[in-house]
């Protein structure tokens, strides 16, 4: 493998681009001190200086203006975000003031300028940076694992299990379909995605053939399903509805070879887009930020039952479960230092006030209004007193 090939791919808050160019301004912060009518100079060491990040970036080919669109969304949305760096890897950021080119004369391409300087938590230390890495490169092993025993494993001999396996595909299809009406909202995005479904149901019998074929086809449609959406949050929140996937389907009855070959099959398949779905998931799950540590432990459940769900899976070979580990421990240790840093929730008891004057009171800012009134229900908001629930470290 080249050092070429090594390089992670560039993104920030989930969305991708290609890096043309990159610079980054880093080391000490000094004060020189020099006296009247002297050599003598002092230079005082003021500590690390955060690190800046400036990057000539292009996002073009399919589905340009939609990653284009979601690049800016993500530059312009307030708080810090992680930026997977190709050289220098994973850095949680703040964006500064982007530019952006496009012409006439190369329609489809967007150039920007981005500037980003590295975030500090004014509290409690970030997690470190190799850890995303580590579970961006365990769950791409992971998926490669889990194709590769979709290949060796399937085996369709029988007239009636071929059409058994066909229904269901075009049941994933299907599935796949209706979510993607639900999250995916950019117009040309949705158009691209659903030409790779019409083409892959067209030509499903087909596929279902060879079993090389049939992998890299799924594959394709969860890599590209993934692509087609802007925010990690969203992205999560769809794939978790594949989680069950095939779990209602009804038990063949009669040990016979026919019957045996049909239920393998289904399970090939169930534990295949169940087991993708928890993949990317988990590579969508830990680039969210959250505010509270009831929304880590939320998600850290709903990844841990799903988690069982696909061991249970007796097509789920052990190469693949051992990789499903790896994964699912380097999530764990991620969440976990990431709850150290967010906000509990707690009862508090205030005199009479407004929302403005409690948020000053706490924070010393306005960034948690919203939060708070979810949390509370308020109604009122010039007038709050009593046992609320707030935000604390």
């Amino acid at each position: 493998m080249s050092l070429k090939d090594e390089l992670l791919s560039a993104s920030y808050k989930g969305v991708s681009f290609l890096v043309n160019t990159s610079s980054t301004t880093g080391g000490r912060k000094t004060v020189t001190n020099e006296f009247p009518s002297s050599d003598v100079r002092f230079v005082e060491d003021l500590g690390l200086l955060n690190k800046t990040f400036s990057i000539s970036a292009t996002i073009t080919g399919p589905n340009y203006s939609q990653k284009r669109n979601a690049l800016i969304r993500a530059l312009e949305t307030k708080g810090p975000g992680i930026l997977i760096h190709p050289f220098l890897g994973i850095h949680r950021v703040v964006a500064k003031p982007y530019t952006l080119d496009e012409n006439m004369t190369s329609v489809g391409e967007a150039n920007f300028n981005l500037v980003f300087e590295a975030a500090q938590d004014p509290i409690l230390p970030r997690p470190v940076s190799g850890s995303l890495s580590s579970i961006f490169s365990s769950v791409n092993q992971a998926i490669n694992l889990v194709k590769t025993s979709v290949i060796q494993a399937m085996a369709i001999t029988d007239a009636d299990n071929f059409l058994d396996a066909l229904s269901k595909t075009n049941d994933f299809l299907g599935t796949v379909g209706f979510l993607t009406n639900e999250f995916v909202s950019d117009s040309e995005s949705f158009d691209t995605f659903s030409k790779t479904l019409n083409n892959f149901t067209a030509n499903a019998s087909t596929i279902l053939t060879d079993t090389v074929v049939l992998s890299d086809n799924i594959s394709d449609v969860f890599t590209q399903l993934d692509d087609s959406i802007p925010s990690a949050s969203d992205s999560t929140k769809l794939f978790s509805n594949l989680f069950t996937f095939g779990n209602d389907d009804t038990t063949t009855t009669g040990n016979t070879f026919q019957n045996n070959e049909k239920e393998t099959n289904r399970n090939i398949l169930n534990g295949s887009i169940q087991t993708m779905a928890l993949l990317i998931s988990y590579k969508n799950a830990v680039q969210v930020e959250y505010q509270t540590v009831a929304q880590i432990d939320k998600q850290r459940e709903a990844l841990d039952i799903q988690f069982d769900n696909v061991l249970s899976n007796s097509a789920i070979n052990r190469s693949d479960k051992t990789s499903l580990y790896n994964a699912r421990n380097q999530a764990r240790q991620y969440f976990d230092k990431e709850a150290l840093r967010a906000y509990k929730v707690i009862d508090f008891e205030t005199n009479t006030t407004t929302i403005t004057e409690l948020n000053y009171r706490l924070y010393g800012n306005l960034d948690n209004v919203d939060t708070l009134i979810n949390l509370n229900g308020f109604k009122d908001l010039q007038s709050i007193e009593g046992n609320i629930k707030i935000l604390a470290r």
